[in-house]
């Protein structure tokens, strides 16, 4: 089975995979109109068995000869001259031509099966969290670009970093043999020598099978019938004066004599075996709770508030999570110096992290406002140079999710000015949104801890995603599902859940009362994220909780 996200649904990607008899669980690239808000492609009747194209309208026109990378078009110039439907379907002057790709009918039963078989989302539900994870270890620490020139180095690198990992995680999911011991757990590892001294690692042969091979052999030492000559060798990692690891081999039973030789592939992966369970026990370990189908990332402006903004990342990492979320970075500035953006996008970068969610600006945040676009003057004209910034900022480090607070009540202006405030100001970041290929979040508050905010139920705060996607026909603006916040305003979130997961985009966690870590309060974080589940929600959902101390140490929860 081959698993990935859209984008690796390609047309190309798909016809390879089908002719080598993969089950494809890979979802399609989303559709985007020729005109916000406007016609899809599946709006369009595609009969290429009989070469034809039936547009909206109802106009048939035949498709074309094949072009280059066998693409057809089909010539609807004329038919739109007068069309009423014509604003929907197309910019051009001249009317619209309609490409149909090689592949069209296997992206259309694609996109289909995404919406529509049951089997199939279950399927991609269950799969994406494990992948996801997977990638994520194969990238950490600095692994996201390879490390060599030359595409063999690079091949070899990558093919023993995965062997290294598939290793680790057998080992961790129980794999035992007769005679095969494991791993000693990372505090049973020998301590760093003092300066000078000769390091000596643990020996391999006390820790890792005898070889490897078509099977698992049994350890000799137990009384094993003797082997062929073992694919990978056990052996004695060393380093020698020069600081260059060198090998000592033990030999397989009835090889050849011990000898010194230079480190080879064999005490090379087991290098990189020891290096990735390090790197990777905070993700590991004991079984979590029954949150399989959640992807969890951490927002850097309430965890790990102990470190500089710029290590955030890094400690985000290191604890075990690949994305993260930001409020507005900089509550001072909606415009700060490009270098500041690029530092954090460094950082970013460095870590392995991926950004999945960013605030425009909110005013100050934290602190007393709660956000700026439905306030006249100096703060809307904050929140508008804003725009274009944060979206470029997201477009650069591949984040996909922008939230839009809507701003406090404010003496000197009424609600309904301030609302035909804000809906102006949210159509123009939803474009903003929609120019990057991405969404527009909007976050209900609660009442006791923001008395001036005026969406404090999941009903307003629909109402203007609502609003928002009819005035700007995008389509684009999603519900910013906020559990804590929620929960905190006396909703009935499984109630919540039932009615508006199909227009979340996000959704937030934080225990209720005190906003702590999930486990902390009263709300039943298994229950509730398998509804979201259920409800067909499969995005990130963000933990943005106070932690009672060092925030590495908070999520205990996940590994209960």
């Amino acid at each position: 089975t081959v698993l990935g996200d859209a984008a690796y649904g390609t047309g190309e990607l798909r016809e390879h995979l089908k002719e080598q008899v993969h089950d494809l669980v890979l979802k399609p690239p989303p559709l985007k109109p020729a005109v916000p808000g406007g016609f899809t492609a599946d709006d369009f009747d595609v009969d290429t068995t009989n070469g034809q194209v039936t547009c909206p309208a109802g106009h048939t026109v035949p498709l074309g000869r094949l072009l280059q990378g066998g693409q057809r078009q089909a010539q609807l110039k004329k038919r739109c001259a007068g069309c009423p439907l014509r604003e929907r379907c197309t910019k051009s002057k001249t009317g619209r031509v309609f490409t149909v790709h090689a592949q069209y009918d296997l992206l259309k039963a694609a996109r289909d099966e995404a919406v529509t078989s049951q089997d199939w989302k279950a399927e991609y539900r269950r799969w994406r969290p494990p992948v996801e994870r997977a990638i994520a270890w194969l990238v950490a620490r600095g692994n996201r670009r390879v490390p060599y020139r030359g595409v063999l180095k690079n091949d070899t690198w990558l093919h023993n970093r995965a062997a290294a990992l598939n290793l680790r995680r057998l080992i961790h999911l129980g794999l035992t043999a007769p005679g095969v011991s494991t791993l000693p757990p990372h505090s049973e590892r020998a301590a760093r020598p003092a300066a000078g001294q000769r390091r000596v690692a643990p020996d391999p042969a006390l820790s890792m099978p005898w070889t490897l091979g078509n099977r698992i052999r049994g350890d000799p030492r137990a009384g094993a019938a003797a082997a062929p000559a073992p694919l990978l060798r056990r052996s004695r990692v060393t380093a020698g004066s020069d600081g260059v690891p060198e090998r000592d081999p033990v030999p397989a039973p009835g090889g050849p004599p011990a000898m010194r030789a230079p480190l080879t592939v064999a005490s090379g992966l087991h290098q990189t075996f020891r290096n990735t369970e390090f790197d990777f026990r905070n993700t590991e370990g004991a079984p979590r709770m029954a949150l399989s189908d959640s992807r969890f990332d951490v927002n850097l402006s309430i965890l790990f508030t102990e470190f500089p903004l710029l290590e955030r990342p890094a400690a985000a990492a290191a604890a075990g999570f690949t994305a993260v979320e930001l409020w507005w970075p900089w509550p001072d500035s909606p415009t700060p110096d490009p270098a500041e953006l690029d530092a954090l996008r460094d950082a970013l970068r460095d870590a392995g992290t991926q950004l999945v969610g960013l605030n425009f600006y909110a005013g100050q945040l934290p602190g007393p406002d709660r956000g700026a676009l439905s306030i006249p003057g100096e703060e809307s004209d904050r929140f508008r140079a804003n725009i274009g910034v944060a979206a470029d900022f997201a477009d650069s480090v591949g984040c996909r999710a922008l939230n839009a607070l809507y701003g406090n009540r404010v003496a000197g202006a009424t609600p309904e000015q301030q609302d035909t405030l804000a809906l102006e100001n949210l159509v123009a970041a939803a474009q903003a949104a929609d120019r990057i290929g991405a969404i527009l979040l909007i976050e209900a508050l609660n009442t006791p801890e923001s008395p001036d905010y005026p969406l404090v139920t999941a009903e307003s705060a629909v109402a203007v995603v609502d609003r928002v996607n009819s005035v700007s026909g995008l389509g684009n603006t999603k519900f910013l599902l906020d559990l804590y916040h929620l929960a905190r305003g006396g909703a009935d979130l499984h109630e919540v859940i039932e009615r508006y997961a199909d227009k979340a985009g996000h959704v937030q966690i934080a225990d209720n009362p005190g906003r702590g870590a999930p486990g902390t309060g009263e709300l039943d974080f298994v229950a509730l994220l398998d509804h979201l589940t259920k409800a067909g929600y499969d995005g990130w959902t963000g933990l943005e909780y106070k932690p009672a101390g060092d925030s590495a140490q908070s999520f205990t929860w996940l590994r209960r």
